[in-house]
């Protein structure tokens, strides 16, 4: 068995076109989706002005229907937002964009459920879940994070003998993995990472 290694071309190795930032030739496109995403955010918001408000829909059974699936509300100022600050940040654009190679339509179709996602997971939303909500999991220990890597992102640990199948709330848990994910990604913002 032998090492074989290989010396990948950097942009200093070669003057040609195909190593230059990816970002210069998908600037427009990333635009686009931006322009789009605001567009579908307003139809959104003007379909759903004349509906209840939250509490009103979430206080009978916690605003599902028949089929378990969320009822929409009107849009708060907060919730407005929270959705524009979502949708501005390049990196999520960006990362729609590249999970649909680069089409601007179906991204933005993908870009746009996860803003309803966000806003109405679990009819509190997102943006609302505090620590009160998953203080059991919490206290259970099974994720934390602790330290640095190399970059300077926060390293989660998840401990998967300290989850207990039986005695669990399942509504709680996926708040929890939500409320990590998110507590970890306003880190990484605060950090400019």
């Amino acid at each position: 068995f032998t090492m074989v290694s290989h010396e990948y071309p950097t942009a200093e190795d070669n003057s040609s076109d195909e190593y230059r930032p990816v970002r210069e030739k998908r600037q427009p496109v990333v635009v686009e989706c931006y322009e789009v995403m605001m567009k579908l955010l307003d139809e959104e918001i003007e379909k759903c002005k004349d509906l209840p408000s939250r509490d009103a829909v979430c206080s009978e059974n916690n605003g599902k229907d028949s089929k378990g699936e969320q009822n929409p509300w009107c849009w708060t100022d907060t919730e407005k937002e929270e959705a524009i600050a979502w949708i501005e940040s390049p990196v999520n654009r960006v990362r729609f964009l590249r999970a649909r190679n680069w089409d601007v339509s179906v991204s933005t179709e993908l870009m746009m459920n996860a803003v309803k996602w966000r806003r109405t997971f679990q009819g509190k939303g997102v943006n609302n879940i505090t620590s009160d909500d998953v203080i059991n999991e919490i206290k259970s220990g099974k994720a934390f994070f602790h330290g640095k890597d190399k970059q300077g992102r926060v390293i989660s640990y998840v401990i998967a003998r300290k989850h207990d199948n039986s005695e669990r709330d399942l509504a709680e848990v996926e708040r929890f993995c939500v409320w990590m994910m998110e507590r970890e990604a306003n880190i990484l913002k605060s950090l400019n990472i």
